[in-house]
């Protein structure tokens, strides 16, 4: 259920391992998609499409 999240914060983390101002710049990259929040709360939604399909 979580594993593209884990991923997507895998990615950034490994993104900005060797940054010098880290905090600055995920704040930045975390900003840059307007869609994230919907995204974000559409997770449980889609989980459950998903489940409710393979049976």
């Amino acid at each position: 259920k979580y594993l593209q999240n884990y991923l997507n914060w895998f990615y950034i983390r490994e993104k900005f391992k060797h940054e010098s101002m880290t905090t600055e710049k995920m704040a930045l990259a975390s900003i840059q998609n307007a869609h994230a929040i919907k995204q974000y709360r559409c997770n449980n939604f889609s989980y459950n499409v998903l489940m409710t399909t393979q049976m």
